[in-house]
C-alpha cells in the first residue's frame, strides 16, 4: 500500500483534492479523530476557517504564545 492519510469523517472532503490524491495513488481513509482533522504518519492538522481559528483563540481551546 502507498501513502495513506487518515481523515476526521465529520470533515468536509473537498472532491477536486480527493480526486488529485487518488491520481497521486494516496489513499484516504475516514475514521472519527480526537484531535486534529487529517492525519499522516506523525503529522497532523487541524483545519480551520479564520473565524474559527479566531474564536478558538479567545475561548481558550488555542493557546498562543508559549
Amino acid at each position: 500500500m502507498g501513502i495513506v492519510i487518515k481523515y476526521d469523517d465529520r470533515e468536509k472532503n473537498n472532491p477536486d483534492v480527493r480526486m488529485k490524491l487518488i491520481d497521486e495513488n494516496i489513499v484516504m481513509l475516514g475514521c472519527r479523530m480526537e484531535e486534529g482533522d487529517y492525519l499522516w504518519e506523525d503529522v497532523c492538522v487541524e483545519r480551520k476557517s479564520i473565524d474559527d481559528f479566531c474564536g478558538s483563540i479567545m475561548n481558550g481551546r488555542i493557546v498562543t504564545g508559549k
